[in-house]
This record gives structure tokens, C-alpha cells and sequence, in this order.
């Protein structure tokens, strides 16, 4: 009996020594990729046996932005009230329903109900603003992008601006030779909108001398049936 346990021993410090082997392959590998040793490398040293020193590989240290790690731990902690809030507003939901408690006891859970209810939203809501910040694209190197553009080319841009009819906020990147044809363009609508002009006038005028004709011929008409039936 006794040898049988001994053996048994033997058997398990060998598997723990290969598995200790094998966690210190992967704590260096860990430490080749990121640069830091993991805390679970002492747990295979010897006593008195120092760190193993490792060769960082080119090219795989990283590092994440603490504002990126705080709004990550921000979203999932906002998750996970958001979710146990919502079991809160289900629980809640069953009880306003309970017929079978007072009318001083279901008054009271119509109002946790509610209360429930807007925290789950206000909840929501927060959540959901959260990740659109999160997501929000980084428009400082299309701005440069931009500035770059103009200062280049700004020989042959003309920037135009009108108060009266503003155009948005992107430049104008038409060219001197654009800008004239543009203007030709404006200049021939604006001569043949003259030239329809009194045309419309007189069709307009004659529509209304149509209609005054009509006018007093209905007025004689009625005034010719009340001398008849005079």
C-alpha cells in the first residue's frame, strides 16, 4: 500500500513538473510579444532562480490607449446594468400585476414599476451614447488632408461665398476657366427669364379681361332675369 502511494506521488510531481515546464514556455513566449513577463512566470522558478531573460520580436510590441481600455470597461459595466435593470423592470412588471395584494400595495409597485422603468431607460440611453462616441471616426487627418489640398493648389482654386445663399461647408474647388462658364451660364438664364417675362404679362392680362367679360356678362344676364320677372 504505502509503495503504491509513492509511486502515485512520483507519477503526479512528474505531471506537475511538465506542466509547470510548459507554463514557462508560454509565460516567455507571452513576454517575446508583449514585452512584460507575466506575473505566472514565479510560480516555475526554483527559489532563488532569477527571471529568464527574453528577446522582444520586432514588430510585436503594442500598447492600447487608456482612454480606449476606460470607455471599454465604461460599456461593459453600463452592460451589465443595463441588463440586470431590465431583470429588475421584469420583475417588477409581474408584481404591479398581482391582483391578489392590496389596493395600498399594488399602488406601490405601479410606482417602483415606473421608477424602474425610467432608470432602465436613462440607462439605455447613456449606453447607447457611449458607443456612438466610441465609434466616432477621427476626422483630424481629413482636415489636414484637406488643408494640404488648398494651400497647394490655391493658384488655381477660387473659393467663392455668397451670405444671401449659402452653399454648406465644403470649398469651392472650381477653377478659374469653370467660374466663367458659370457665369455665362447665370447671364443667358437671366436674359431669357427678361425676355418671358412680358409675354407672361400679357398672357396673364388677357386671362383677366376674359374673366371681367364673363363677369358682366352674368351680371346683365341676372339683372335682365329681374326686370322680366318684374
Amino acid at each position: 500500500m504505502y509503495q503504491e502511494l509513492k509511486k502515485r506521488k512520483n507519477i503526479l510531481e512528474e505531471k506537475l513538473l511538465a506542466k509547470l515546464d510548459e507554463l514557462r514556455e508560454v509565460c516567455i513566449q507571452e513576454a517575446e510579444i508583449t514585452g512584460e513577463m507575466p506575473r505566472e512566470i514565479y510560480k516555475t522558478l526554483m527559489p532563488g532562480e532569477g527571471e529568464p531573460k527574453v528577446k522582444r520580436r520586432i514588430g510585436t510590441a503594442f500598447s492600447l490607449s487608456d482612454d480606449v481600455l476606460k470607455k471599454n470597461d465604461r460599456i461593459s459595466m453600463l452592460e451589465t446594468d443595463v441588463e440586470l435593470h431590465r431583470k429588475i423592470v421584469a420583475a417588477a412588471e409581474r408584481l404591479a400585476k398581482d391582483k391578489s395584494a392590496n389596493k395600498s400595495v399594488r399602488k406601490k409597485r405601479q410606482k417602483d414599476l415606473v421608477a424602474a422603468t425610467q432608470k432602465l431607460r436613462g440607462l439605455e440611453i447613456g449606453l447607447h451614447q457611449l458607443r456612438l462616441s466610441t465609434s466616432k471616426p477621427d476626422v483630424s487627418e481629413t482636415k489636414q488632408t484637406w488643408s494640404n489640398i488648398l494651400n497647394r493648389n490655391g493658384s488655381n482654386m477660387v473659393a467663392k461665398s455668397c451670405p444671401a445663399t449659402p452653399r454648406g461647408s465644403f470649398p469651392d474647388l472650381s477653377t478659374d476657366n469653370e467660374k466663367c462658364d458659370i457665369d455665362d451660364e447665370k447671364d443667358t438664364d437671366y436674359r431669357q427669364n427678361n425676355n418671358i417675362r412680358p409675354y407672361r404679362f400679357t398672357l396673364i392680362l388677357l386671362n383677366a379681361l376674359s374673366l371681367l367679360n364673363h363677369f358682366i356678362f352674368l351680371i346683365f344676364c341676372f339683372i335682365l332675369f329681374i326686370y322680366i320677372l318684374v
